[in-house]
């Protein structure tokens, strides 16, 4: 979406588009829900102590993964972190929490090293091992929209999408410099830290996955 604004992507299409940052992350869904903001953009898992979770799903989550433990909710406390699950962690506020690997992890590992200690002393349990779902789990990127306006705006949640859709094709064919513009649109975004993330996160947009270290082994029966 900043890739979008940025280009004057959202101009071509003919319509405005203001964007807002809510304080939590974790609170778009409930910020569309609610009518106050017409599209919105998040990220969603499908895929213990004190743990902590990012958004409303994350409670429940926790909650069915540990019932098949033998589990049941008074045996922990879930606190809900938005994406602060790094620095909760650090904190030590929380025991353990869930978070994506190419965020917390590199938020994690690049802490660790500023302490002197191994980066690989961050560890993560995968969520489709957990759940034995037989298959990795993902994150799917999504937008999300007030159904009143989608109802009453498809020309523009149209225009919108194809702006967005412009400005991903971009970033995958230009991903040093759509960083570049990015962090020229968002200064306070050109960090070290920053920068590691959007390339760990990088290689999931590839269309098939080889870049991308793989755990497991089919096998036909």
């Amino acid at each position: 979406m900043t890739q979008a604004q940025a280009k004057g992507y959202f101009k071509d299409e003919g319509i405005k588009v203001a964007m807002l940052e809510p304080n939590d992350p974790s609170d778009v869904t409930d910020i569309i829900g609610s009518g106050k903001v017409d599209l919105g953009f998040k990220a969603m898992i499908h895929t213990l102590a004190k743990i902590g979770y990012v958004g409303e799903f994350g409670k429940i989550q926790i909650d069915e993964l540990t019932s098949h433990y033998g589990m049941n909710p008074d045996e922990y406390t879930a606190v809900r972190c938005g994406m602060n699950v790094s620095k909760a962690i650090i904190n030590g506020e929380i025991d353990a929490g869930i978070g994506l690997e190419n965020v917390q992890m590199v938020e994690l590992a690049e802490w660790l090293a500023s302490q002197g200690r191994p980066k690989d002393d961050v560890q993560m349990l995968r969520i489709d091992e957990l759940a034995e779902l037989g298959c990795c789990c993902f994150c799917s990127i999504l937008y999300i929209g007030n159904e009143k306006f989608l109802a009453e705006n498809p020309d523009k949640v149209a225009k919108f999408l194809r702006a967005c859709k412009r400005a991903t094709d971009f970033v995958l064919a230009n991903p040093a410099q759509a960083y570049a513009d990015y962090v020229d649109f968002k200064p306070v975004m050109g960090t070290f830290l920053n920068q590691k993330i959007f390339e760990r996160s990088f290689a999931y947009f590839s269309k098939d996955m080889k870049n991308v270290k793989r755990d497991w082994v089919s096998k036909l029966i």
